[in-house]
């Protein structure tokens, strides 16, 4: 089969049978583009509880590749990145900003307003922006506002012992709002395409 047949026979199979072909049971980067396409003519159906979770990164495409950037995918992996996503009764207390109002083409569709925390570390030194989020529009698109810097420690017992702080300044036009474009949340893993393109795969 050419790669261009492997590609349509992909997008058009049923959602469920699209696995992934590898043992570490995760998606490669031609079964995420034929999802995505699904994604935009029927949305993918996310909702908030499937998000909250602690999501691992585990690869990153760059935008119109199908092939994880061998460079950065490891390296992030590398220093820990995570992306940590709660509902906002759960997350710890932090000060807050309140998203900008979306615009009538984005009218939210899960009121639950999320916790966000985006992460790396070098050994037990941890840098993290914390903000809150909410799902959008009919994909949805986890729309999100980091709100607060911090540079901490993280402790034996799992504790985060903040040595450094700084708040971010507010999002603004929501039109310019950094979103995330869910293609699909499963058990154990998480994909999105960022706002600039780019193509994350999270495990969690």
């Amino acid at each position: 089969m050419s790669f261009t047949a492997g590609v349509i026979a992909a997008a058009t199979k049923p959602l469920d049978s699209l696995s992934a072909p590898d043992p570490s049971g995760l998606p490669d980067g031609v079964t995420l583009e034929a999802l995505e396409r699904r994604c935009r003519r029927q949305g993918s159906g996310i909702g908030a509880p499937q998000l909250e979770a602690c999501w691992c990164l585990q690869s990153v495409w760059r935008k119109g590749r199908q092939t994880p950037d061998r460079v950065a995918s490891p390296l992030l992996q590398l220093l820990g990145a995570r992306l940590e996503i709660r509902s906002a009764t759960s997350a710890p207390t932090t000060t807050t900003v309140p998203l900008p109002a979306p615009s009538p083409a984005s009218v939210s569709v899960d009121p639950s307003t999320l916790h966000l925390t985006n992460a790396v570390r070098l050994g037990r030194l941890e840098l993290r922006f914390s903000g809150q989020g909410a799902l959008v529009g009919k994909r949805p698109l986890l729309r999100f506002s980091f709100n607060l810097l911090e540079l901490g420690w993280l402790e034996a017992n799992g504790g985060f012992r903040p040595l450094w702080s700084r708040p971010l300044p507010e999002g603004g036009d929501s039109r310019r709002q950094p979103f995330f474009a869910l293609i699909a949340a499963e058990s154990d893993w998480l994909a999105a395409r960022g706002r600039g393109g780019g193509l994350a795969l999270w495990r969690r």
